[in-house]
């Protein structure tokens, strides 16, 4: 049975919301949520690989990806290379945003539970 943990966001109690940071990249805007990130990493944040890709939390026992529910996709193959990459088991910070995201919940936890993803939600609404 996949891990899910659930935990509520208590960053910005008046909104609820997560502080952003848009940037651009190759013409392609790119939301980048560092406070959640920064908040839940008890390790490595933003840790370079030599593909020069970025792990979002590196733990001594995970290579963590932080990702929206709708990019769920995204973050099941990056936290297997991630993890790959670094010899550490592979986990996914699935950030939702509203009780709609759970559909993309129920898509991931089986893959999860074969792949051996630790799952965990990051309730933001």
């Amino acid at each position: 049975m996949v891990n899910i943990q659930c935990v509520r966001n208590n960053l910005a109690p008046r909104t609820g919301r997560f502080f952003c940071v848009i940037v651009m990249v190759g013409g392609i805007f790119i939301s980048l949520f560092i406070m959640p990130v920064a908040q839940y990493c008890d390790g490595v944040r933003e840790f370079a690989l030599s593909n020069r890709t970025r792990i979002d939390c590196l733990t001594d026992k995970y290579a963590i990806e932080f990702d929206f529910a709708y990019k769920w996709a995204e973050a099941v193959g990056q936290s297997l290379q991630y993890a790959y990459a670094t010899q550490r088991d592979p986990a996914i910070s699935l950030i939702l945003e509203s009780g709609k995201d759970m559909r993309f919940v129920d898509i991931l936890v089986p893959l999860c539970d074969t792949y051996g993803i630790k799952l965990v939600l990051i309730k933001n609404y």
